[in-house]
């Protein structure tokens, strides 16, 4: 197990606030302006209202959202030339499954086509958090299934990971049989829930993925960090280090859960967006950045 690397909230924590009245902005998903068809910096994030778009100049200061269309725990992604947002579509009563639109400019969008629905027993009947990696041999999609309740907070996340695997971006996804990531009594950070995952191809051949497990802290109360994973195959994963990276802390905005995520290459640091909450029943939920200065090995 490797050591721990430290990373570090910006001082400016939260950068990004819910639209006004809203009091929930989360599942950040960056483009850096390396990135971006304009030298800018994109951040996509979601809201009771649907999916939000925020420009920036410098990844920290970001502009006057633009409401884009409804949608939840967005994902995008540049390949050949155009950009893709996946996301969770909900279709009727607690039912969802992963959608996406393609845009050459990130201003004009495609209609919208569900790319993978819940087929398989263990998924129940919502797919959520979709992340498309491009590989040499075809493109990845991890995604969220099923649901566990959080009695403290009287609302769901995620239960299970699994894998689905396309020759194209938008094409056929193949599944795997089983979740590659579920809820474990014995992993203290992923003992209720399995969250969410982003997937990298590191420099020995195999994988690092960041992982918000949810669990039950030992006051009993539901939570959720953000942990770093190591795999060879990118299906079965262990700890990449001995305690998660950003975990919730202190009385303020990250006070109860540390939640979804991306994670970006800027120099030669790491710089991790997430949003956090700070309450259970009742909290509000804002987006911030942590940053690791560390050599790390994506």
């Amino acid at each position: 197990m490797a050591e721990n690397k430290k990373w570090r909230d910006h001082p400016s924590n939260p950068l990004v606030e819910a639209p006004w009245p809203q009091w929930i902005l989360a599942d950040p998903t960056v483009l850096t302006n390396q990135e971006g068809p304009d030298g800018q910096w994109h951040l996509f994030a979601y809201s009771l209202l649907g999916i939000y778009h925020y420009v920036s100049t410098d990844g920290i200061e970001w502009k006057k959202p633009s409401r884009l269309f409804f949608g939840l725990r967005p994902f995008v992604m540049k390949d050949n030339g155009d950009y893709y947002l996946f996301y969770e579509r909900p279709t009727f009563s607690l039912h969802s499954a992963i959608a996406f639109r393609k845009s050459p400019d990130l201003k004009n969008w495609s209609v919208e086509k569900i790319l993978l629905a819940p087929s398989l027993k263990w998924e129940g009947r919502n797919l959520a958090c979709p992340f498309v990696s491009k590989m040499d041999d075809g493109y990845r999609l991890y995604y969220s299934a099923n649901l566990v309740f959080l009695k403290d907070c009287l609302y769901f996340e995620p239960r299970y990971i699994g894998m689905a695997t396309a020759k194209t971006v938008d094409g056929h996804y193949e599944k795997y049989p089983s979740p590659i990531i579920q809820p474990d009594s014995k992993t203290p950070w992923c003992n209720l829930g399995s969250g969410s995952i982003k997937v990298y191809p590191n420099s020995i051949g195999g994988f690092t993925a960041y992982n918000n497990g949810i669990y039950s802290n030992p006051e009993g109360q539901s939570s959720s960090a953000i942990r770093r994973l190591t795999s060879a195959d990118g299906l079965r994963w262990s700890e990449a280090q001995t305690t998660p990276i950003i975990i919730p802390e202190g009385t303020g905005w990250k006070r109860a859960f540390v939640y979804a995520f991306d994670v970006k290459k800027v120099g030669k640091q790491r710089w991790l967006y997430y949003n956090a909450r700070d309450g259970w029943v009742f909290g509000r939920e804002r987006i911030g950045l942590a940053i690791c200065d560390e050599e790390v090995d994506f």
